[in-house]
C-alpha cells in the first residue's frame, strides 16, 4: 500500500520514483522503477550501447526490464 501511495503521488505532480531499499518479495511483487516510455528506452540503449558496447557495467540496473 505505501508503495503504491509513493507511486500514485509522484504521478499526480509528474514525477518519477525509484524503489532503492525493500524486501525481496516486495521488489519481486512491484515495479522498482517506472517504466520507459518506448522512445527513451530506445533512446536509453543507444546511448547506453555507445559508452559500453560489451555491457559490462552494471548491466539492467537503471531500467526496469
Amino acid at each position: 500500500e505505501a508503495h503504491d501511495a509513493v507511486v500514485a503521488a509522484a504521478r499526480a505532480k509528474h514525477g518519477v520514483w525509484w524503489l532503492m531499499r525493500a524486501p525481496e518479495a516486495l521488489r519481486a511483487a512491484v515495479d522498482v522503477l517506472p517504466p520507459e516510455p518506448a522512445a527513451l528506452a530506445a533512446l536509453r540503449r543507444r546511448v547506453q550501447q555507445s559508452f559500453d558496447p560489451r555491457g559490462i557495467f552494471n548491466p539492467l540496473k537503471l531500467q526496469a526490464a
